[in-house]
């Protein structure tokens, strides 16, 4: 998984404020498997989106689960090739959009292919350990 750039901000600033920003609260799934690149600001083809969830902590890992269903709901089949965890602006809105100008793009992974008909269920987990880093 790769952080973007605006995540490392993010994290920075949430370490800055004393937890009193953004906080990661969503997770998103589309159809690009285009390589990461850090300045990437959105999933690159998002299909779904699951916000306001909650996140676990055990001790320095955050994990964040979501649970796609009917993906597409209109019948036919999707790709997922793409994942990210969201930071949302209001973290209390399970609404179906990342598109919220102050949501913030964490992470975007690129994934294994995973074909999805309608009524197919899909379970994503992130998990995200924090660890001593020297220079």
């Amino acid at each position: 998984m790769g952080v973007t750039d605006d995540g490392q901000a993010e994290v920075a600033e949430l370490i800055r404020n004393d937890g009193s920003g953004l906080r990661v609260s969503a997770i998103n799934i589309g159809e690009d498997d285009t390589a990461f690149d850090s300045s990437q600001t959105s999933l690159l083809s998002e299909a779904d989106f699951e916000g306001g969830l909650t996140t676990t902590r055990n001790a320095n890992t955050m994990t964040i689960e979501a649970t796609f269903e009917n993906v597409p709901d209109s019948g036919g089949s999707v790709t997922i090739l793409e994942a990210g965890m969201v930071s949302q602006d209001d973290p209390t809105d399970d609404g179906q959009a990342s598109k919220v100008a102050a949501d913030v793009q964490v992470s975007r992974q690129v994934v294994p292919q995973v074909n999805l008909l309608e009524n197919d269920r899909l379970d994503v987990t992130f998990e995200l350990d924090v660890q001593n880093v020297t220079n």
